[in-house]
């Protein structure tokens, strides 16, 4: 019979890219980094996002890449005429291909999955700056902190960390919790504090931190001083907390059915938490 863990197992199982898409993603990133070496020359390409992360869920929309300008002086380019630029660069390599402007990147959007190239500028201080057409400025970011924070708790769960940020981000969008992607992500990361007993634990362990940490203040692990949570209203943060509440006292008697050999009768109860296992 099928523990509950097993059941886990079984659902991530599915969370991760094939082999084929792997390959197809790689051979369009490097003839995307091979048009834009061409074109911009760049000093370096980086992927980042969940994708890169490694904390992306499927269907997969975009990957993200920072293509770090190869420019000295102090002066930046104006914003909104460098995302032009761009555009109109990459509209020559991929005539065929949707695309569009958006805040802070170019969309390149294939059928079945696109790319967000984000420019960048490098700072000697560290960090990079990226435009942000809405406030018509480069913005401070360091998305290699968001990447620290996943391989430290990888590290310390044995992988398990990026495994239970997307089975919450299943849960979140198929139970339509209301939490953005990156918030959410952040949250469970910095909830994280050893290598639980059992997935299952790991899962309620989160749902519970995230409860309490829902109300609280969320700073952006890249500092760029802005923060994650603005988008919520106190009556949702409310909303939200009762639902991991909720489901992780839903976990819990399940984990007690599991553990007595009632494994069947867990499985089910989790699957009606919003967890298709």
């Amino acid at each position: 019979m099928a523990t509950l863990n097993d059941a886990f197992e079984g659902f991530l199982s599915g969370l991760r890219p094939s082999q084929g898409q792997i390959q197809q993603v790689s051979e369009r990133r490097k003839k995307l980094n091979e048009v834009l070496q061409g074109s911009w020359k760049p000093a370096k390409i980086v992927p980042i996002g969940s994708h890169a992360r490694g904390t992306s869920i499927p269907p997969l929309h975009d990957v993200d890449l920072m293509v770090v300008l190869n420019r000295s002086g102090p002066e930046e380019p104006v914003v909104d005429v460098l995302l032009r630029e761009l555009h109109a660069e990459l509209a020559r390599a991929y005539p065929d291909v949707s695309k569009r402007v958006q805040n802070r990147s170019i969309g390149l959007h294939f059928v079945d999955f696109g790319f967000d190239v984000v420019p960048a500028l490098e700072r000697r201080e560290g960090g990079f700056r990226i435009p942000d057409v809405q406030a018509k400025r480069w913005i401070y970011t360091d998305p290699t902190k968001h990447e620290e924070l996943v391989r430290e708790k990888n590290r310390m769960t044995d992988g398990a960390a990026a495994d239970l940020v997307k089975a919450l981000k299943v849960w979140n969008r198929d139970r339509t919790i209301g939490l953005k992607s990156f918030h959410l992500e952040v949250m469970v990361l910095r909830s994280i504090a050893q290598k639980s007993a059992t997935f299952a634990q790991g899962v309620r362990e989160v749902l519970l931190a995230v409860s309490g940490a829902v109300g609280s203040s969320c700073g952006d692990p890249g500092l760029s001083g802005g923060r994650l949570d603005d988008y919520l209203e106190p009556s949702a943060r409310q909303a939200i907390a009762g639902h991991c509440q909720s489901a992780a006292d839903e976990m819990g008697i399940a984990m007690r059915e599991d553990a007595a050999g009632r494994s069947s009768e867990a499985i089910a109860r989790v699957r009606k938490v919003g967890f298709p296992i």
